[in-house]
């Protein structure tokens, strides 16, 4: 994985320059991505992320902190809550988004158009291998 990695030694610094960590951007992006009201409970965002409910549970803490998300009850079920992206939180990710899409195009300018064709394929086949609800250890998909 020399790749993911060389991508967050470039990637990751631009995030911090928002205030937040890689993981907190990678929640705040599954949650604007989501669309109005931005909202998703914490079990849709651990799916959507893999991430582990413990390490969840820190980034929602440290993005309650920081007035990025709020927390709310689930109207239906008292039990649940909702994570949902504020105001502050839709123009950070935003912005933070808008930088890694800079970035992005930055890494792919050296490629022609049948190149990034080729790339985007293979990233969706890698992407559609990788999904969670797939994806088995140890299986031969």
């Amino acid at each position: 994985m020399v790749i993911a990695e060389r991508v967050h030694a470039l990637l990751d610094p631009e995030v911090l320059r928002y205030g937040i960590q890689p993981g907190d951007f990678e929640v705040l992006v599954t949650l604007r991505i989501r669309g109005a009201p931005y909202q998703l409970s914490p079990t849709a965002i651990y799916r959507a992320r893999c991430l582990s409910s413990g390490g969840l549970t820190k980034i929602l803490h440290r993005l309650t902190l920081a007035q990025l998300i709020v927390r709310r009850p689930d109207p239906e079920d008292r039990r649940s809550q909702f994570v949902r992206l504020t105001a502050k939180g839709k123009r950070v990710v935003e912005a933070a988004m808008e930088a890694m899409g800079r970035l992005e195009k930055e890494l792919l300018a050296e490629f022609g158009s049948a190149e990034l064709e080729r790339l985007s394929g293979l990233t969706d086949k890698l992407m559609a291998t990788l999904d969670p609800e797939s994806f088995k250890i140890g299986s031969n998909n």
